[in-house]
């Protein structure tokens, strides 16, 4: 994205053709306030004072929509590569037609699905197009987050560790 290097990129080791499946992600769902990060300065009463630092890490890797609790964590892999493009993506995200998917779970709620103890979603990385072996395999993950990733890269200042 821009000349910015970031992620290291999920490469087909095969040519794939346009309509192939290139890895099922089974997906963990997570309600997202367990991904805050809090702290409490009052030891006694760690309910007293609490206030965010920061999300967990694991936020970059979910899928979901800005306005739900309800975030989908794929255990695959290959979906931790994937990088970002625009432009040219060569796959996409779809909902799996494996018949261990629970595609009844889409007409749920997010919090219906949050109350579920297991897992039961699926979702698919399928190539939009033939991809040549050796080329990188790229998603498009929407205007919003490529307009957050560029103010990051414009604000962000290099700071030295200093022990």
């Amino acid at each position: 994205i821009g000349g910015i290097m970031a992620g290291m990129g999920a490469f087909a080791t095969r040519f794939i053709g346009d309509g192939t499946v290139i890895a099922p992600a089974p997906l963990i769902h997570l309600h997202r306030a367990h991904m805050d990060v809090l702290s409490s300065e009052d030891i006694d009463d760690p309910q007293e004072g609490v206030r965010h630092l920061r999300n967990q890490l694991i936020m970059n890797y979910c899928y979901g929509h800005q306005e739900s609790n309800l975030l989908l964590f794929p255990y695959s892999p290959v979906f931790n590569y994937l990088n970002h493009d625009g432009k040219n993506p060569n796959a996409e995200l779809r909902w799996s037609t494996m018949s261990e998917h629970k595609s009844d779970w889409l007409d749920r709620t997010p919090d219906e699905i949050l109350e579920e103890p297991f897992s039961g979603l699926i979702m698919e990385l399928v190539a939009t197009r033939n991809i040549s072996r050796g080329e990188e395999v790229v998603i498009d993950y929407g205007s919003r987050w490529e307009a957050a990733w560029n103010e990051h890269v414009a604000n962000w200042k290099y700071a030295e560790f200093k022990p």
